[in-house]
């Protein structure tokens, strides 16, 4: 049996064999948004294992076809030795070692934007501290247009009364309510289905983008990114 622990609960949780440390109706809430967006760009911020990869890589692969390669699965993190060796082997997946906040990732999302346009899905499980999720949202949101979709995970930790880490701090929630509140004319919470299966890691976390963000996208692509020698994990 699982453990009491909200840690050792998620540990506990597999896609074909590799450890996927996401909620079960929150995955099954992500193949019906693959259904119904058909997204032509998957882009995970948080690859740890590489379970919930696998996971969503395979959904890509069952909507588009076995035979089409004009899709793409990009996941990014700083470290990738504990990535199970099947994700490698995958054609249309890409794992990028990066720091979520950089230049480097924006860069390279944008040049997935141009290769394989349509609609794209941002799912951000990175660190879950409001400023690490506030920067992936700056850096990531000019990114993003009219019928894209957005996930903040983990905002369920600290931040409401309900949370489940009482006295975490602040973190993903503190982060996507605070950048929701200045950007009302970009997002539009998806209410629906974040209530959908009950209970969710993503509080305040479903989002539809309903417009490109207001003013110069320059200004906002370049605040507070991160190079590569700022990163504290690769200098480590």
């Amino acid at each position: 049996l699982c453990a009491a622990s909200s840690m050792a609960y998620f540990l506990c949780f597999r896609w074909l064999g590799i450890g996927a440390k996401k909620q079960p109706m929150d995955l099954w809430n992500y193949q019906e948004i693959i259904f119904n967006l058909r997204p032509k760009l998957l882009v995970e911020f948080g690859t740890s294992n590489g379970g919930s990869t696998r996971f969503l890589a395979d959904l890509m692969k069952t909507i588009h076809g076995t035979e089409r390669l004009d899709y793409r699965v990009l996941s990014v993190d700083v470290e990738h030795s504990k990535v199970h060796e099947s994700l490698w082997e995958m054609p249309h997946v890409e794992l990028l070692q990066a720091p979520s906040q950089s230049r480097r990732t924006q860069n390279r999302i944008r040049e997935l934007r141009e290769k394989y346009p349509g609609p794209m899905w941002l799912i951000l499980d990175g660190l879950h501290d409001r400023i690490s999720v506030l920067l992936e949202l700056q850096m990531s949101v000019p990114l993003l247009v009219e019928g894209d979709y957005l996930i903040v995970e983990d905002s369920n930790l600290d931040g409401y009364p309900e949370a489940v880490q009482q006295g975490w701090g602040p973190c993903a929630y503190d982060a996507i309510v605070e950048f929701a509140a200045m950007n009302r004319h970009i997002l539009k919470r998806d209410i629906e289905r974040e209530f959908k299966f009950g209970f969710t890691q993503s509080v305040v976390g479903f989002w539809n983008i309903k417009g490109r963000p207001m003013g110069s996208t320059d200004a906002l692509e370049v605040f507070n990114l991160l190079s590569d020698e700022e990163n504290p994990w690769l200098n480590a």
